[in-house]
């Protein structure tokens, strides 16, 4: 017992080796199903599995990014960053979805640019080949652009521990005597994931795929420890605390728009908060256009939740002052248990924010977002339900938005939610919203 006792720590489902029994091994994991990809729709299959704990702060994706030419002189831009790739992106266990984010590019690139600091720029261009430029001195105009895709191969690595919840939950995750993870990437359409000059048949080509972690060997002492606390809880299980995103789309006609609502209907126990991008719905397949970066809501009015007949917050939002602290505080929030610091930056500024820097889908376009905080313990990374129960609602939730579309837009709207990753006795996976 006094050897258990040293070599462990636990309170609940939480336990820990401690560091001198510990061996930390960096190793990669290749897909399973090929080596090249290109077609819009293509799916990625990389699985992880292994006797040992992964890393939940240290898990990247590696990949060989490359522009094919169809028209000469044709030329193609990172938009704002590598997710933009990726249509979707999820995490299997034994054929259940533990995790599921779609549209990752234009979630992890808005949200980017309400959070990363000046010195994030540099960071990130070198490993994600990301905007390369800093604000405009004068504006605070951003220049969204990465780095020109080009036909020899580029290698550049994302951050799956700064989007995904199972790569950065409060834990590390425990994957001796399960089936493992199988992380699956979905291609986007050529429109989504770059820009090019002009609107050909120019493609994009990922390969020599892998993914990259730090997995922790324990040792016998621990995987005993782990078994009896699966055993000796009521559940048989342990548990992982971590966040999440579920995407749901709506249509906003043109014209002025008086409190247009876009359907929610989420169930999330805990949900933190909604973060919500405009778009013309023609700029998101366009080749040309920036569709993964920008977001606009012309002629802004206000905005707000509905949840079972109710204003969250009672009085609506309806100053840029008050939308920029809203969303500031919903994008630190979420981000918060990433590895770097999300709680310093925000590149955006009140040009930005409205439509007067450069319109839509541009280079320098805007990126205003619409957030509603719906956390009860902001910044809480530790306790579960520290956001707002939804699984209890009666009716139909909605997000209430009144602008002034120039075009007919889609809004797409990410409920950022906690998440609890559950590993049963047996091996299995499950995942608790």
């Amino acid at each position: 017992m006094e050897t258990y006792n040293e070599a462990i720590r636990f309170s609940n489902s939480d336990i820990m080796p401690l560091n001198r029994d510990v061996k930390a091994t960096k190793r990669r994991f290749y897909s399973n199903n090929g080596n090249s990809f290109s077609q819009a729709g293509s799916e990625i299959r990389i699985p992880i599995s292994g006797n040992f704990l992964l890393s939940n702060k240290d898990v990247s994706l590696i990949f060989a990014t490359a522009f094919n030419v169809g028209t000469a002189g044709t030329t193609c831009l990172t938009d704002f960053s590598l997710f933009a790739q990726f249509q979707q992106i999820r995490i299997e266990s034994a054929g259940a979805i533990l995790e599921q984010i779609d549209e990752p590019g234009v979630l992890y690139n808005t949200m980017s640019q309400w959070n990363w600091g000046v010195s994030d720029i540099t960071k990130n261009n070198g490993r994600q080949m990301s905007m390369q430029d800093l604000p405009v001195v004068g504006t605070g105009v951003l220049n969204k652009p990465g780095e020109a895709l080009v036909a020899g191969a580029k290698y550049a690595s994302l951050p799956l521990s700064e989007l995904m919840g199972i790569f950065s939950g409060d834990k590390c995750v425990p994957l001796m005597g399960t089936a493992g993870l199988t992380l699956i990437l979905t291609l986007a359409s050529s429109g989504a994931r770059a820009v090019y000059s002009v609107a050909d048949a120019s493609t994009t080509t990922v390969s020599d795929i892998y993914v990259t972690a730090t997995c922790i060997e324990a040792g016998p002492e621990y995987e005993r420890a782990l078994a009896a606390v699966k055993s000796g809880n009521q559940y048989n299980e342990v548990s992982i605390l971590m966040k999440t995103a579920k995407r749901y789309i709506g249509s906003v006609a043109t014209g002025a728009q008086t409190n247009a609502q876009i359907q929610i209907n989420d169930r999330s126990k805990s949900a933190l908060g909604v973060w919500a991008v405009g778009r013309t719905t023609t700029d998101i397949p366009l080749l040309t256009a920036y569709s993964s970066s920008s977001s606009t809501f012309i002629t802004y009015v206000n905005h707000c939740m509905v949840i079972n007949g109710s204003n969250f917050p009672s009085a609506q939002i309806n100053t840029l002052g008050e939308l920029h602290e809203e969303s500031v505080k919903v994008a630190n929030d979420y981000r918060k248990q990433c590895p770097d610091n999300w709680q310093q930056g925000g590149l955006v500024n009140r040009l930005t924010i409205t439509d007067g820097a450069g319109g839509e889908a541009t280079a320098t376009g805007a990126t205003c977002c619409l957030a509603v905080n719906l956390c009860k313990d902001n910044y809480n990374d530790k306790m579960f339900g520290t956001g707002y129960d939804l699984s209890t609602s009666n009716s139909p939730n909605v997000l209430q938005v009144s602008y002034t579309p120039a075009a007919a837009s889609t809004i797409t709207v990410w409920v950022l939610a906690q998440a609890l990753l559950h590993i049963n006795g047996l091996g299995m996976f499950s995942t608790e919203i």
